[in-house]
């Protein structure tokens, strides 16, 4: 069921959170307002047979509604899961007590997850097992990193053991990109140490770097890479036959600015392939992405001057006009006066608006606009 709105009311530290999504929709807010939790959701709602079953079959049992909610959301959190709950789901009543009660023969998963810290879903340069995960490890980071398991083991690296870059892998002047903001001429490879697999960076010289030695940057950006690696297949395949809407925690993190607007250029080719993507961020590069179109959108703009403004390259045209036509919202998650969390709708990003909530851009400008109205006022004293 693809995701179109989501409203959740009292669930843990959230009061009300009200979402209707766009083609991309960006959700920012402060640590612990409830990005996760709510995207959780959104997976579970659109996915719950197909989550039943992966907990089955990969040995997990649940008889209760409170051993279902501990695994899927981690140990803690199913004692948020009350009759206070109230969630619509795409207009319709979800309940959550009623979830683990229903029939779990789908196994298609129709939402993609990449959670935060996909740095931690590796070890020694590998993904660990849905199993392998301690039991208070959330359902979307263990199904991220045995996604990740299945797509390296079942890579066809028989000719060569580079996985970037690969030139039937994204277009070349992306590649270029992305190794310009990110692996600097290093290439990303599957090898061979001590007798197992093991992702490495090859630096110029030759010299095979493990991963653990990789930048924090590299270490957060790599798994990304391989995720979208699978939802963007080689060839006239446009997208993943089954999922719709992929869902990317904090893609900033480790992150320079630069190697950001690398990954704007993949969002850019994620939507002109037929997804829907809904990004959960701390970095107002992508409200800056966002408000960048909207203007577009209002001028005479042609792709020339999207692909000039956005930074995105001239090879990628096609994909403008898809740009040109997606629907864009935005979210902020904050925390009022009594401590819980509402959302507000601040897709417009005017900077003149009433609300504090919209014209700091959900808090990403704030700073940025009090030094600038501290400046004013300076200035005005001393005229």
């Amino acid at each position: 069921m693809p995701a179109k709105s989501i409203k959740i009311a009292n669930f843990a530290h959230i009061k009300e959170i009200n979402i209707s999504f766009g083609d991309l929709t960006v959700i920012v807010g402060p640590q612990a307002s409830g990005k996760s939790l709510a995207m959780q959701w959104v997976k579970l709602l659109a996915d719950r047979n197909a989550v039943c079953s992966d907990l089955k079959k990969y040995g997990y049992y649940f008889e209760k509604n409170s051993e279902f909610y501990s695994l899927y959301f981690g140990e803690g959190y199913e004692r948020s899961v009350t009759e206070d709950v109230n969630i619509i789901f795409n207009g319709e009543d979800a309940s959550p007590l009623a979830l683990p009660e229903k029939k779990v023969f789908a196994k298609k998963h129709k939402i993609r997850v990449i959670p935060a810290h996909r740095g931690l879903l590796m070890v020694d340069g590998w993904p660990k097992l849905f199993q392998q995960h301690a039991m208070d490890t959330p359902y979307v980071a263990r199904r991220s990193s045995e996604d990740l398991y299945n797509q390296l083991t079942s890579m066809n690296t028989s000719e060569t053991d580079v996985i970037f870059p690969r030139q039937n892998r994204l277009k070349s002047s992306v590649r270029e990109i992305i190794n310009q903001a990110v692996y600097h001429d290093s290439t990303l490879n599957l090898s061979k140490h001590s007798q197992r697999k093991r992702l490495e960076l090859k630096i110029p010289d030759g010299s095979g770097i493990p991963f653990m030695n990789w930048t924090a940057g590299q270490r957060e950006f790599t798994p990304l890479l391989l995720s979208l690696y699978d939802l963007m297949p080689a060839g006239k395949v446009k997208k993943h036959e089954d999922i719709c809407t992929i869902i990317i925690e904090e893609p900033e993190m480790g992150l320079h600015s630069k190697a950001i607007e690398s990954f704007l250029v993949l969002i850019v080719e994620l939507i002109h392939r037929g997804y829907k993507v809904i990004l959960t961020t701390h970095s107002s590069i992508f409200l800056d992405f966002a408000w960048g179109i909207s203007q577009l959108k209002l001028s005479c703009a042609t792709s020339a001057d999207y692909c000039n403004a956005l930074r995105i390259p001239i090879a990628m045209q096609d994909c403008i006009d898809t740009l040109k036509k997606s629907k864009i919202k935005i979210y902020n998650f904050d925390f009022g006066s009594d401590g819980r969390v509402k959302s507000h709708d601040i897709t417009s990003l005017d900077p003149f608006a009433v609300s504090t909530h919209e014209n700091t851009w959900g808090g990403l400008a704030s700073y940025t606009k009090n030094i600038g109205d501290a400046l004013y006022k300076i200035n005005n004293r001393c005229e």
